[in-house]
């Protein structure tokens, strides 16, 4: 009997988004919750569960489901599923082992493979650093690009994967309630200055305020911490990031028990000076 289509996707999504979520520390954004069934889903459109950093359960369960419904109305059998989940097994190893000539060839060698597959693939091997040019090869096969792989490439510092994928789609501008922006993360996660510039250069907001912080005030409050990056701080002033109430009332509060920082502040950015 021929390997039904729902059952190969379906495993290899399955078996590769748990295996990998589960052996990896910081839990990515999932990936597209794609109607395996029907043609007509959209496929640029992601499922963003509450917390983009923590994997939706209930969307691995919908697809069980969904193989279970294949094999009731007879359109597969469990050698079927045990044929996919080997397959899945197969391009996990790959990726984790970042064997990519490997990967590329048991890829090429597929006589079918769906842009949803190769959309998991992508998004897992950039998870594991891929090369550009293998990333860049999954792309000009049909795989997109998910709007948050710019949180993952900023938090990596992955500045030339940043650049270069802009022109296969990348999305610098992108935006979550509850994440911010690309800046918003490259402050939070303390990313390369380099990328940060770029992202600044290009115009991306230095506005968005999540939880009531925007960048400045994450900035300014890590600054506190040790004295370290005033770097960061000068760069969003340099964008125009407006100086509000809330910057100034962090750096106030730190005059007088972080003297010798709040010094240097005001000395290298008079602006701060009261």
């Amino acid at each position: 009997m021929f390997i039904s289509g729902i059952v190969l996707i379906s495993s290899i999504i399955l078996l590769v988004n748990k295996i990998i979520y589960r052996d990896s520390e910081q839990l990515p954004p999932p990936p597209p919750d794609v109607n395996i069934i029907g043609h007509g889903s959209n496929k640029s459109i992601l499922h963003q569960p509450e917390d983009p950093f923590i994997s939706n359960s209930n969307t691995h369960n919908v697809m069980l489901g969904k193989i279970r419904e294949a094999i009731d109305i007879g359109h597969s059998d469990s050698s079927e599923i045990s044929e996919g989940i080997q397959l899945g097994k197969e391009i996990y190893k790959l990726i984790n082992n970042k064997d990519w000539g490997e990967l590329m060839n048991f890829i090429n060698s597929m006589q079918q493979i769906s842009s949803e597959v190769l959309q998991i693939i992508l998004y897992h091997a950039l998870q594991q650093d891929a090369p550009l040019s293998v990333v860049i090869d999954l792309l000009n096969q049909g795989a997109t690009l998910p709007g948050n792989t710019i949180f993952m490439l900023v938090i990596k510092g992955q500045l030339t994967k940043i650049i270069e994928l802009q022109n296969y789609g990348l999305d610098i501008f992108y935006s979550e309630p509850s994440i911010g922006n690309s800046v918003n993360v490259a402050v939070k996660y303390k990313s390369k200055l380099s990328i940060l510039n770029l992202l600044l250069h290009q115009g991306v907001s230095t506005d968005i305020r999540v939880n009531g912080l925007d960048p400045l005030d994450i900035a300014l409050s890590d600054y506190f911490k040790n004295g370290k990056n005033i770097e960061v701080v000068s760069k969003l002033i340099e964008y125009d990031s407006a100086i509000e109430l809330s910057h100034i009332q962090i750096v106030e509060s730190n005059r007088e028990s972080e003297l010798e920082y709040y010094n240097n502040l005001v000395i290298n950015i008079p602006i701060f000076a009261r």
